[in-house]
């Protein structure tokens, strides 16, 4: 139930409904984030996401997730080391370098910024699949 309130923007009646799991799972806990963040709760979108690695510490998804709380909260090293964190477990990550090069950016590494979104690109113009002339 939670996954559609969540889908259709109901973050708070989604927030409710996850809470009714009585032992959450790392996905369920990074749900809740997800929500929280939506809705700007910042605080419970870090704990939640915090839970969520406790069960599941090799997550890169939930550390880009709460590397964007940590932006958001203009923590920015913070932030950084969430991403290379998460880079050390999916190195090929398009997503995580994009936010990577954001970060540095916003660091004002501008040279190490544009390599991570030289290496995001990278990776996705490999990724993209070939169609075949059609003559």
């Amino acid at each position: 139930m939670g996954d559609l309130l969540e889908r259709e923007g109901h973050y708070q009646a989604a927030i409710e409904a996850y809470a009714q799991v009585l032992t959450p799972s790392a996905v369920v806990w990074n749900k809740l984030g997800i929500c929280y963040q939506l809705l700007y709760d910042l605080k419970d979108a870090e704990h939640s996401y915090k839970e969520s690695l406790k069960l599941l510490p090799a997550n890169p998804i939930v550390l880009n997730d709460l590397a964007i709380v940590q932006e958001l909260k203009q923590d920015f090293p913070s932030a950084e080391r969430m991403y290379r964190k998460a880079l050390e477990i999916d190195p090929r990550n398009a997503q995580i370098l994009k936010n990577l090069g954001t970060n540095l950016l916003m660091q004002g590494e501008y040279t190490k910024g544009a390599e991570a979104y030289k290496q995001a690109l990278a990776i996705t113009r490999t990724s993209w699949i070939s169609v075949p002339d059609r003559k």
